[in-house]
């Protein structure tokens, strides 16, 4: 008996040393003797008291990950980002405490906020979504590390697709290519008529918002607006056009985000079984099963820009 494990279900030796401690003692006191009683009884009986909580399953995932990156394993990296990715670069989130939505219902005394960016709400009053971009465009906010993380790693061929539920447009600052940006919620940069679709400069809509103006559609006359996209609008149909790439994709890294919209939150069940998830948030989310120490869905707790720059330290990047 040499002390070795044997997984049989990936047919290889099992080496990660966080799982293997507890084992390896049991055995090791009946190979070279202890007052531990040696009876294969006894042995299947203590093997089960070493629970290994979620700490240590997130150790064991995490360590596992950083070696198969660092063994070149990814290559087709796809980003879900939301609001928690920009909180450190001043833009409060949407739905914490204390965040937009909180604000803008006891502003507005909102039954809910998806009253006040409806798209029925700015038909009828477009002067609100105006006067949130004007107070919003007020300050200049700039990328986080988080933001320049995503940049770095498309730097070096590994991103398939960016995906993020922000508006403020933060990963084009960053470097980030608009070729591998989804806006899945829309943006601030463009503008168009939300009934006839026809384009407008933004800075045509800046202009009407800093003078306190609605501007119109010359077409249908329809109020105008940035291409965020509000309640009871459909996303662009290149959301949608971009489901069949996500099959390529062999690494998810979910960051910021609740994952309670949909459809952004349905993301992951195009991309294949065997497409690694990590989830960096400073709670959990979504319904992934991270306590299965075997599967390849992972949750590193802390802030964005805390795991991304400890992510560039253990990975093999800046070699």
């Amino acid at each position: 008996m040499d002390l070795s494990f044997w997984c049989y279900s990936c047919d290889c030796y099992v080496e990660n040393k966080v799982v293997l401690n507890p084992y390896e003692q049991v055995l090791s006191d009946y190979k070279f003797g202890s007052e531990f009683v040696p009876t294969i009884e006894n042995v299947v009986e203590k093997f089960p008291s070493w629970k290994i909580d979620e700490k240590k399953i997130a150790n064991i995932k995490y360590f596992n990950f950083i070696e198969l990156f660092n063994q070149k394993k990814f290559k087709n990296i796809v980003f879900m980002t939301g609001a928690g990715i920009s909180t450190s670069a001043g833009i409060p989130d949407f739905r914490s405490k204390g965040g937009i939505f909180e604000e803008l219902q006891k502003k507005h005394s909102l039954e809910t906020p998806a009253e006040f960016f409806s798209m029925e709400t700015f038909k009828k009053n477009p002067e609100l979504l105006y006067e949130f971009i004007k107070t919003f465009s007020q300050k200049k906010y700039y990328p986080t590390p988080t933001h320049y993380f995503m940049f770095f790693l498309e730097s070096k061929g590994l991103v398939l697709r960016n995906y993020t539920q922000n508006v403020d447009g933060l990963e084009l600052l960053a470097g980030s290519s608009k070729e591998k940006m989804m806006f899945s919620h829309g943006n601030l940069n463009e503008a168009h008529c939300p009934e006839c679709k026809k384009d407008y400069p933004i800075e045509t809509i800046k202009k009407a918002i800093d003078s306190n103006k609605i501007h119109y559609c010359e077409v249908c006359q329809t109020p105008c607006k940035p291409k965020v996209v509000l309640y009871g609008e459909k996303l662009d149909d290149s959301f949608y056009d971009s489901y069949n790439s996500l099959k390529d994709a062999d690494l998810c890294i979910i960051m910021g985000t609740s994952m309670k919209v949909f459809p952004f939150n349905n993301l992951p069940y195009f991309m294949n079984q065997s497409c690694y998830k990590m989830v960096i948030n400073n709670e959990r989310v979504g319904s992934f099963d991270f306590d299965n120490v075997s599967n390849n869905e992972m949750f590193v707790e802390g802030t964005t820009d805390e795991v991304t720059q400890k992510l560039l330290s253990d990975l093999s990047l800046l070699e």
